[in-house]
C-alpha cells in the first residue's frame, strides 16, 4: 500500500506538471489509469501490473508485487522525459 501511494502520487504530481490541471487533478480509479496508458502509450495500468495504482486502498502489501509495478511507474516517466 505504502508503496503504490508513493508511486500514484509521484506520477500524478508528474502528469500535473506536464498537463493541464484540469485535465488531471479529479482523475481516479479506472480513469486515472486509463489516463496513465493513454498519455504514456503503454498498457498494463488498467488489466495489469500498475492496477494496483487504481485499487490499492482495497489491498495489502503482501498482495503487491512491488517490482512489477515499479518497472510499469518507471516506463511511464521515462516517456515522460
Amino acid at each position: 500500500l505504502a508503496f503504490a501511494t508513493s508511486a500514484s502520487g509521484i506520477l500524478r504530481r508528474a502528469a500535473l506538471q506536464r498537463y493541464p490541471r484540469a485535465r488531471v487533478a479529479a482523475l481516479c480509479g479506472d480513469a486515472w489509469l486509463g489516463f496513465l496508458e493513454q498519455s504514456g502509450g503503454i498498457t498494463g495500468f488498467r488489466d495489469g501490473a500498475g492496477q494496483v495504482l487504481g485499487d490499492a486502498v482495497y489491498r495489502r502489501d503482501a498482495d503487491i508485487d512491488i517490482a512489477a509495478r515499479e518497472a510499469r511507474c518507471r516506463r511511464w516517466r521515462e516517456a515522460h522525459r
